[in-house]
């Protein structure tokens, strides 16, 4: 089983930077990114459980 920071990683490649974890609660973990093409930040929060199963997309 792949940790959700792992996951999100590797799915998201160069294009966005994981920078930390925010924090979470119940079902729901936040994380702040960096995008690295504009080196803007960017928060998003993504389903805890199986990070490997899960698709990384940023809203």
């Amino acid at each position: 089983m792949t940790d959700l920071p792992t996951a999100l990683a590797a799915v998201l490649g160069t294009a966005y930077r994981l920078e930390r974890e925010l924090g979470g609660g119940g079902l729901r973990c936040a994380f702040l990114f960096e995008e690295t093409a504009l080196r803007r930040r960017v928060r998003d929060a993504k389903q805890r459980g199986d990070g490997a199963s899960q698709k990384a997309t940023l809203h």
